[in-house]
């Protein structure tokens, strides 16, 4: 191998090597949790044990009995009774052992059961399910239900799912697959919820709950007037009685939308049927009959009518209001045509992805799952505090990201904490047509100008005084050998012409440690793209548990985002370990040099390396 390059050996990541050390690996990860579960064993309904199982995998990298019995070989889940011994208490009815609930969560997504449904459907099953059953500890008697699972998730809430995957970054680190300098990715992705958006983006929680003064006298002044004149009405025509908006939620400038609060049509009058309560409400009853019509509500939004004499006040609930009133649209760019926005009602997962360069690998380490209008900028500097506190051994030296997350506070935040932004420059409706920038002194990407007009180079960065340095190098004469000074210039006689310095402080957003048109810089940037395949990973492809979920509530939401990158977290570290033992035992058996290069990461060139350990 060329030596601008480094490559490190995968060796330590087979089977064999990692069965070694993952007993101390689990030990020293759980040890943070030493509560005792407050109930007492004989009132457990399973009993999760530990146990290491043979792991058989086939020459093509297949788990015989699939990822799940990998896991439970590898991940002690014992340490859960102390996660979740606060939520529980000594007193109350048999429940599930919280260490068996969570291995048979994670086993169902590693095992490609997306709903639920399906899952408690085989673990029924005393043949398809058996294998599960040795897993979590359950017994014939007692197997768990839909709703002990949803209970089971609502009790623990997001907190709980959070931190098993922290402790499995624990894990990964102290078997070396988060060691050295990595590089930190953060990206959110849109998914919907289980509920129809109804075309309001201002409802709130009140809009269940609307008081309307005088609907009942607005009801019959509306079918009066088609009573008045019978020659306008149509049979079967729907008519609405509508209303304002009164939400404080819509901008002043916005025109208020219109509410229907009661529907209502009319057919011929038929002696056998009943007239309906609302006729003899409004007091209209007679006069239907003399025009031999009857009066048939369609829909309304009335939610509660108060018990006053005047029955004049009511509480309506809106038609607009969604089941899940706590999504929010949120908009993306069309994956079929870029050039269009499309609209997903739902919510909006950040995720930060840690990446190795040097093992070739990226894992989904921690999330932050809000309503889908969210900007992404203003949860960055929450998501990377909290990892920090918690991983404070981790060594992350580059935080990259897209537009959204270009604000100052996201820049001082990483240098500050020391790491090396690299978010994409928003230019944030800046004018920057070819006059402008000349106005300004330098270009979209922070490059200078010389007074002559030409764009000057990037020669480097100093740390310490935090100023980039820049020069126009004489370029004036490769341009014109023959007449080097076609005009008079006052820079023709230092070394290297024109010399400029643009500072961190001066320009926070445009200034980085690498220039942003430099070749390295675009390396780096690559790296990027490692949060979005963690999104997609989650949504299609392998485990499509994002992909229009049966889901409603952002902490049922939250749940299920954190699961998504605990099955991610584990399938890609599995999926290392398992590379790298059949290219081993390949290579053992056939000396075969292709098979040899496999067990190897990826090239990394040095100045790249050198530029994310910053050395």
């Amino acid at each position: 191998m060329p030596a601008h390059f480094i490559s490190k050996n995968l060796g330590k990541f087979s089977l064999t090597k990692i069965l070694k050390e993952i007993n101390l690996a689990n030990e020293k990860a759980s040890s943070r949790f030493q509560d005792s579960f407050p109930k007492n064993e004989r009132r457990l309904l399973s009993h999760y044990q530990y146990k290491r199982r043979y792991i058989e995998i086939t020459p093509n990298g297949e788990i015989v009995g699939g990822l799940s019995r990998m896991f439970v070989s590898l991940i002690n889940l014992s340490f859960t009774r102390s996660l979740v011994a606060d939520i529980y208490g000594k007193k109350g009815y048999y429940c599930y052992d919280p260490a068996s609930m969570f291995c048979l969560e994670i086993s169902r997504i590693l095992d490609g059961y997306k709903h639920t449904k399906s899952f408690c459907k085989t673990l029924r099953d005393p043949q398809r399910g058996l294998h599960y059953w040795a897993y979590a500890g359950l017994v014939k008697e007692h197997i768990p239900s839909e709703d002990d699972f949803s209970n089971f998730r609502a009790r623990c809430r997001e907190e709980k799912y959070r931190e098993i995957l922290q402790v499995l970054v624990d894990i990964a680190y102290s078997l070396g697959f988060l060691s050295g300098s990595l590089i930190a990715s953060t990206d959110g992705t849109l998914f919907p919820t289980f509920s129809r958006f109804r075309g309001c983006d201002y409802f709130e929680k009140e809009c269940q709950r609307i008081e309307i003064t005088g609907l009942l006298p607005r009801i019959k002044r509306r079918v009066s007037s088609y009573l008045n004149h019978p020659e306008k009405i149509v049979l079967g025509k729907e008519y609405q009685v509508r209303a304002r908006c009164p939400s404080r939620l819509i901008p002043e400038k916005k025109k208020r939308p219109l509410i229907n609060l009661f529907s209502f049509s009319f057919s011929r009058f038929d002696p056998n049927k009943e007239q309906d309560v609302t006729s003899r409400l409004l007091g209209i009853e007679e006069r239907l009959k003399e025009l031999g019509l009857m009066l048939l509500p369609l829909k309304s939004s009335i939610n509660l009518i108060q018990t006053s004499s005047s029955l004049d006040t009511c509480l309506i609930k809106c038609p607009h209001l969604p089941s899940d009133i706590e999504a929010r649209r949120g908009v993306r760019r069309s994956k079929e045509d870029p050039s269009r926005l499309e609209y997903i009602f739902g919510y909006n997962k950040v995720t930060l992805t840690l990446i190795n360069p040097l093992w070739g690998i990226e894992l989904p380490s921690d999330s932050i799952t809000k309503e889908g209008s969210i900007y992404e900028g203003n949860y960055f500097i929450q998501l990377r505090q909290r990892f920090e506190d918690r991983h404070p051994q981790l060594k992350i030296t580059i935080d990259l990201g897209d537009g959204h997350y270009d604000d100052e506070p996201s820049y001082k935040w990483c240098r500050r904490n020391g790491s090396e932004p690299g978010f994409d420059y928003n230019s944030r409706n800046e004018n920057l047509n070819e006059e402008a920038l000349l106005k300004r002194g330098y270009d979209k990407n922070g490059t200078p100008f010389a007074p002559c007009g030409r764009l000057t180079k990037w020669k480097g960065h100093d740390p310490q005084t935090k100023r980039s340095s820049f020069s126009c190098e004489k370029e004036c004469l490769r341009e014109c050998p023959a007449n080097p000074f076609p005009r008079e210039c006052p820079h023709r006689d230092n070394e290297h012409g024109f010399s400029t310095k643009m500072s961190v402080k001066a320009h926070p957003r445009l200034i980085l440690r690498w220039h942003r048109a430099s070749s390295i810089y675009k390396k780096i940037k690559n790296y990027r793209t490692s949060s979005e395949r963690s999104n997609s990973n989650c949504k299609e492809n392998d485990l499509d548990i994002l992909e229009r979920p049966k889901v409603r509530g952002i902490k049922r939401a939250a749940v299920l985002s954190y699961l998504s990158d605990i099955a991610s977290f584990l399938k890609r570290v599995f999926g290392l370990i398992i590379r790298v033992t059949v290219n081993l035992r390949k290579y053992r058996e056939t000396k075969k040099k292709k098979y040899w290069e496999r067990l190897f990461g990826p090239k990394v060139p040095l100045y790249l390396l050198y530029a994310i350990q910053r050395e």
